[in-house]
């Protein structure tokens, strides 16, 4: 086992100074406008960002650096003070495959340059991007409506809304960018809408999502905020555990009620999509990884006749997965109501119950002052009806609630 060891430490060593990338490698500006925008070039050219920690590397950094790379998400230095992370936000394969894309769309049009495209064809390309393809194995970012279709055909009052706002305190004003910032938008929707998402819903407006800090050519930057979940949870309290299971179930809560317009809903939560940092104001937990996300619009269609979109949609376990091992859910379903459950439950099965990356979940096994607290049966019976509701008077989100409550109070008070 240390003789393997000792061989992928070399590899990686070697592998570092063949490689020896700097970010002005890994920009690719040759692309743009099928890029992700140029707010940061200045700074690159200025040799502001770079990639790695300015110290000599462990063993483990290494080994990260080598295998994340491999990823092309790489640790880096904003102005050798903040740690950052730089992403080109899909692999190599990825990449190529975009560009295959995009060359065949060209021709299609017949056009040779991108400033050739009318502009309103390109709109009806991000439009059908936005409608998703519920069968697709990865759908990127989804955009949903109950009040009316979305479609290559029907640019419905959400896409505008969605496309104004985005042109709004982003680097995405549309009116001033014009065609590039529209191109940006496209090949965002087609790679991965990650900037997208975070600057709808910016961490300076509490979301807990990491601060975009802008993108040069096929290379954006990130605030760090920290650790995997699956790889520090053990190493904590249970009530600092129990703090940050608190913190994710507010998220859930504020990810389907906070914003004035869309409910958003993530569909990858897993430990090791969420990360965690500690400092003096405490224990903080933020989502990352936002690839692929649904959202719905929060109106409702007007008509004198009930629909399924003023149901609530209740997500479901498999019948063979009791445990919340399996998470699968619906986006069509998702889709079809103008709320869901999906955040709770994707919370609860993900992050509370047994699974690859927490195989006791987030909050067990529970301490012996924890068992002989008064209100252990009723935290083990929240986290069970989290999970999986079987009281139908109570919704999965009025459990979630009360189980946020509940953990906190115990984070502070046991």
């Amino acid at each position: 086992m240390w003789k393997y060891m000792v061989i992928v430490a070399v590899s990686c060593v070697v592998y570092q100074i063949w490689r020896n990338a700097t970010v002005e490698d890994i920009v690719a500006v040759d692309r743009c406008p099928f890029c992700f925008g140029n707010t940061l070039c200045s700074s690159v050219y200025k040799g502001r960002l770079s990639i790695g920690q300015p110290k000599s590397l462990t063993f483990w950094e290494h080994y990260d650096t080598f295998f994340g790379g491999s990823k092309n998400v790489f640790r880096g230095m904003l102005d050798n003070s903040q740690e950052i992370i730089l992403k080109n936000l899909g692999h190599d394969w990825e990449l190529r495959e975009f560009d295959s894309k995009v060359t065949k769309i060209m021709k299609n049009l017949g056009v040779k340059r991108w400033n050739d495209i009318p502009p309103d064809t390109l709109l009806h390309l991000i439009v059908e991007k936005l409608a998703g393809n519920f069968s697709a194995p990865m759908m990127k970012l989804v955009l949903c409506s109950q009040s009316s279709d979305i479609d290559e055909e029907n640019r419905s009052h959400i896409v505008d809304e969605f496309l104004n706002r985005l042109s709004v305190d982003t680097d995405f004003d549309i009116r001033s960018g014009g065609l590039a910032a529209l191109l940006h938008i496209w090949s965002l929707l087609h790679i991965n809408p990650e900037p997208i998402i975070l600057q709808l819903f910016q961490s300076q407006g509490g979301w807990p999502f990491p601060e975009y800090l802008g993108a040069c050519g096929r290379l954006i930057a990130e605030e760090y905020c920290g650790e995997p979940l699956s790889a520090v949870a053990y190493n904590l309290t249970w009530e600092k555990r129990a703090l940050l299971a608190s913190q994710a179930l507010t998220a859930a809560h504020r990810f389907t009620h906070g914003d004035s317009l869309f409910r958003l809903y993530l569909v990858d939560i897993s430990p090791d999509n969420v990360v965690v940092m500690e400092d003096i104001k405490g224990i903080h937990l933020k989502f990352v990884d936002l690839e692929d996300v649904i959202l719905v619009d929060k109106r409702l269609p007007e008509t004198d006749e009930p629909t399924q979109a003023y149901v609530t949609h209740v997500s479901k376990l498999q019948d063979d997965c009791p445990d919340g091992s399996c998470f699968v859910f619906s986006a069509y379903d998702i889709c079809s109501h103008h709320l869901s459950d999906h955040n709770y439950f994707a919370v609860c099965s993900q992050l509370f119950g047994s699974s690859p990356f927490l195989q006791d979940g987030l909050l067990r096994p529970f301490p012996e002052k924890v068992k002989q607290n008064e209100y252990y049966s009723q935290l083990e019976y929240l986290l069970k009806e989290c999970i999986q509701p079987t009281d139908a008077d109570q919704s999965r989100e009025s459990i979630a609630l009360e189980l946020q409550q509940l953990l906190e109070h115990l984070a502070y008070y046991l």
